[in-house]
C-alpha cells in the first residue's frame, strides 16, 4: 500500500476515532465511571491514539497528547496527522536516502526528535485491515471521479465558452440575415416598380408602333405628292436654267492690277445672288451692264453652296427624267473646277453622283430597286472617244456613232457602259475618264481642255411590287473653254484644236439662238456636240447650263460674250419634260 493509501487510512482512523472518542466521552458523563482528564481518561486517549497512528512511538504520541494539545484528544489527532503529513512530503522531496526510520520520518533530526532514547525500539506494524483497504480503495475511486468530473467541468466550461462564441455568431448572422431580407425586400418593392414601369413602357411602345405604322403610311403618301410637287415647280421654272459663276481673282491678276478701275471698282460685281454687274473702263459708253439670273455665285461661293440649287434635279433623274447639266466660259474661266472640282473640294459631277446613290437607298426602303451605269464620251475636232476604253486594245471594229433610243434619247452607240455600285466607283472612272482626255498649257490656262467631255449616267428603277421600270439619264458636260488665238498664244496642232473648239461652241450658239427665237429648223447636226445634246437643248430634258466669267478686266470682252450667250440661252422655252417610262414586264403584270 502506497504512503497516499496510508495516510487516507489514517484519516479515516482518525475520524472514527474522533466518532468514537465522542461516544466514550458522552458515555462517561452519562454514567460518571470515567472523569475527564483524569488518569483513566488519559490512558484511555493514549491507547486510542497509539491505535490509531502504529508507526508512530508511544512516547511521541503521550508528548503530543499532554504537551501539544493539552491533553484534549482532538487536538492531538490533529497534531499527529500533522506530523504525519510533514513526514510524508519530507519523505518525497528528501533527495538523499537514510533508510527506513521508525515512524516513516525522512530525516535523522526529525527521527531524533521524536525519541527520548536511543534504546526503545517501535512496535511492530499492525497487520493490515481488509475494511481499511477498501475504505481508501472506495476514496481514491471518489477522488479519481472526482477528478474525472473536474475534466469533464473544465471540457464543459470549454463547450460552454464556444457555445457562447457560436451563439454570438449565429446572432450576428441572424443581424445580417436581417438587414439582406430588409434589402431583398426593398429590392423586391423596386423590381415591381420596375416591372410596373416596364408594362407601362410596353403600353407606351405599343402606342409608338401605331403611331410609326400611321406616320410611315403619311410619309409614302407625302413622298408621292412632294415627286409631283417637284417636278411641277421645276416645270414652273423653266425647263432651262442659267446660273452664273464668277472665278475668284488669281494672284497674277491681283499683282497686275487688272481686277478693277483706278475708281475702286472692280470689273465684275455681285451685288446679290441674282444680279451680276460688269463694268468695262475701255467702253465709255456704257461702263456698267447689268445681267440677272436665276443664281448668281461671287467669288467666295464654295462648292456646297453652287450644288444646293442644283441637287434637286437628281430627284428628278431617279423619277425618270433626262437631265442635263453644262459649264459654258472661255477657257480659264472655272468650268472643270466647277464640274469636277479637286480630291479636297469636289465638283458638281462628283456631288450629283453622291446624291443619286443616296436617294437610291433611300427609295429602296420604299420598294425601288435602281441600277447605275456611266459612261464617258469625248469630242475632239468633231471626233467621237471612249475615255473608259482601254487604250492598249485595238477598237477598230467599233464605230462610235451617235443614234436616238425612244426611252435614252441620244446616246452613243459601242461606248464602255460600266455598271457601278458606288460613289467611289463613279470617281475612279471620271479619273480615269480625264487621264485620257486631251489637254495643253495656253496663254490662258496651263491645263486647258482640248475637247468637250459629256459624262452620263444611266439610272434604272423597277417598282418591286408592280413591276414598273422607267429610266433616266444625267449628262454632265465639260465644254472646252472659247478663246482667241491671240490671247491663248497657241500654234500648230492646239491652234487647230482651238478652231475646232471654236467652231463647236458656235455651233451650239446657233443652236441656242434657233431655240430662243422658235424657229422651225434648228441645226442640231452641224457638229457632233449639239447633235449629242439635241435631247438635253431641245428634247425631253431638264436643263441647267453654268456660265462661267473671269473677274478680271484683261479678259472683259470674253466675260461679256459668254454673257451674251447665256442671255440668249434663259430665254429658251423647252416643252415640258418627260418621264421615261418602261413597258413593265409581262411576269410583273401577272404577279
Amino acid at each position: 500500500m502506497g504512503v497516499a493509501a496510508r495516510l487516507a487510512q489514517r484519516r479515516l482512523a482518525a475520524a472514527d476515532a474522533r466518532a468514537t472518542d465522542a461516544r466514550q466521552m458522552r458515555a462517561r458523563e452519562i454514567d460518571g465511571n470515567v472523569a475527564p482528564g483524569t488518569e483513566a481518561a488519559v490512558a484511555e486517549d493514549l491507547c486510542s491514539l497509539e491505535a490509531m497512528f502504529p508507526t508512530t512511538y508511544p512516547s511521541v504520541v503521550e508528548m503530543v497528547y499532554k504537551e501539544v494539545a493539552g491533553c484534549v484528544m482532538e487536538r492531538a489527532i490533529e497534531a499527529l496527522l500533522q506530523i504525519a503529513d510533514d513526514s510524508h512530503h519530507s519523505h518525497e522531496d528528501s533527495t538523499y536516502d537514510y533508510g527506513h526510520t521508525p515512524g516513516g520520518y525522512a530525516s535523522f533530526e526529525h527521527y531524533a526528535s521524536s525519541v527520548q532514547s536511543e534504546d526503545d525500539t517501535p512496535p511492530p506494524p499492525p497487520s493490515p485491515d481488509p475494511a481499511l483497504a477498501l475504505a481508501v480503495e472506495h476514496e481514491l475511486a471518489l477522488e479519481r471521479e472526482l477528478a474525472e468530473l473536474r475534466v469533464a467541468k473544465a471540457l464543459l466550461e470549454e463547450t460552454d465558452s464556444s457555445l457562447h462564441q457560436q451563439l454570438e455568431l449565429v446572432k450576428q448572422e441572424l443581424e445580417i440575415a436581417g438587414k439582406l431580407l430588409a434589402a431583398t425586400d426593398q429590392r423586391a418593392e423596386e423590381c415591381t416598380l420596375v416591372k410596373q414601369e416596364l408594362e407601362i413602357a410596353g403600353q407606351l411602345l405599343l402606342a409608338a408602333e401605331a403611331r410609326a405604322d400611321e406616320f410611315a403610311r403619311k410619309y409614302v403618301s407625302e413622298f408621292f405628292l412632294r415627286k409631283k410637287l417637284h417636278n411641277q415647280l421645276q416645270e414652273m421654272l423653266g425647263n432651262l436654267r442659267v446660273y452664273c459663276r464668277v472665278r475668284p481673282p488669281s494672284a497674277h491678276e491681283l499683282e497686275q492690277d487688272v481686277v478693277g478701275d483706278k475708281n475702286g471698282h472692280t470689273t465684275v460685281e455681285v451685288p446679290n445672288n441674282e444680279t451680276l454687274l460688269v463694268s468695262d473702263k475701255e467702253d465709255p459708253k456704257r461702263p456698267r451692264r447689268r445681267y440677272d439670273y436665276s443664281k448668281v455665285y461671287g467669288p467666295a461661293s464654295t462648292q456646297e453652296e453652287v450644288f444646293s440649287d442644283t441637287e434637286p434635279l437628281m430627284t428628278s433623274v431617279l423619277d425618270g427624267y433626262n437631265v442635263c447639266v453644262f459649264a459654258y466660259g472661255q477657257s480659264g474661266s472655272g468650268k472643270t473646277y466647277t464640274m469636277e472640282g479637286t480630291a479636297d473640294s469636289p465638283g458638281l459631277a462628283l456631288r450629283a453622283v453622291d446624291a443619286l446613290f443616296l436617294g437610291a437607298e433611300e427609295r429602296r426602303a420604299q420598294g425601288y430597286e435602281t441600277e447605275l451605269s456611266i459612261g464617258l464620251v469625248e469630242i475632239y475636232n468633231e471626233t467621237l472617244g471612249d475615255l473608259l476604253a482601254d487604250p492598249t486594245e485595238d477598237h477598230s471594229h467599233k464605230k462610235l456613232e451617235i443614234l436616238k433610243d425612244a426611252s435614252l434619247g441620244m446616246y452613243v452607240r459601242d461606248l464602255h457602259v460600266v455598271p457601278v455600285d458606288s460613289a467611289a466607283r463613279v470617281r475612279e472612272l471620271v479619273n480615269k475618264g480625264n487621264e485620257h482626255r486631251r489637254t495643253a498649257a495656253t496663254g490662258l490656262n496651263e491645263h486647258s481642255s482640248r475637247s468637250h467631255m459629256v459624262v452620263s449616267i444611266i439610272c434604272r428603277t423597277t417598282n418591286a411590287q408592280s413591276g414598273e421600270s422607267w429610266v433616266g439619264k444625267l449628262s454632265l458636260v465639260d465644254l472646252a473653254g472659247s478663246e482667241r488665238l491671240c490671247k491663248s498664244e497657241v500654234t500648230g496642232e492646239v491652234a487647230k484644236d482651238s478652231i475646232a473648239i471654236n467652231q463647236s461652241l458656235t455651233s451650239l450658239g446657233s443652236v441656242i439662238a434657233a431655240l430662243a427665237n422658235g424657229e422651225k429648223h434648228v441645226p442640231y447636226r452641224d457638229s457632233k456636240l449639239t447633235y449629242l445634246l439635241q435631247d438635253s437643248l431641245g428634247g425631253n430634258s431638264k436643263t441647267l447650263m453654268f456660265v462661267n466669267v473671269s473677274p478680271a478686266q484683261l479678259n472683259v470682252k470674253e466675260t461679256l460674250n459668254s454673257l451674251a450667250f447665256a442671255n440668249r440661252a434663259k430665254s429658251v422655252a423647252l416643252g415640258k419634260a418627260t418621264r421615261n417610262q418602261v413597258r413593265a414586264p409581262v411576269e410583273a403584270k401577272k404577279k
